[in-house]
């Protein structure tokens, strides 16, 4: 299975609930799409998040340095993915995020070639990963309230935000 084809599309989905933190307020979810796309009838899916007060990383970064992944691995065949893989991380320098989505897309295809869903190939059933959830900047009255539904929902790790001077 030979990669084809490397293709980028911006997404922007409005958050129900502005996101506040000392470094930036966001009202939108900004995304990057990647697909793979090869000579069999699998195409993979990969995202990356454009966050430059973070990783550096701008849509047109990202967007940048996929077309420059897609330049070096475009042909190679998925059979030496180990080949693929180390292609795609020495190709350039940084760019985490955009690796990162080429990176997601491949792994969707070799599960997609071996008919298996990707947390098989990952390794399987394994215990639940706790995690936590970042409660946004606000007035403290909306901070607790928002703390307390989170809670609610189950979350045992809370991150607050509590100042605006990062």
């Amino acid at each position: 299975m030979k990669i084809r084809r490397i293709t980028t599309e911006p997404i922007s989905i409005p958050l129900k609930q502005v996101f506040r933190t000392a470094l930036r307020t966001v009202t939108t979810l900004e995304n990057i799409l990647v697909n793979v796309e090869t000579d069999s009838e699998y195409t993979g899916y990969g995202s990356a998040a454009p966050t430059a007060v973070i990783t550096g990383e701008t849509a047109g970064s990202i967007a940048d340095a996929v077309a420059h992944i897609g330049a070096a691995i475009e042909g190679m065949d998925l059979a030496g993915h180990e080949l693929v893989f180390q292609q795609l991380n020495r190709c350039l320098v940084g760019n985490n995020s955009a690796k990162a989505a080429v990176d997601m897309a491949l792994y969707d295809l070799l599960a997609k070639s071996l008919g298996i869903p990707l947390y098989r190939l990952l390794g399987g059933n394994i215990q639940p990963l706790e995690t936590d959830i970042t409660i946004s900047l606000d007035t403290i009255d909306r901070m607790v309230e928002d703390s307390r539904a989170r809670l609610a929902e189950g979350f045992t790790i809370l991150k607050i935000k509590v100042g605006t001077n990062p």
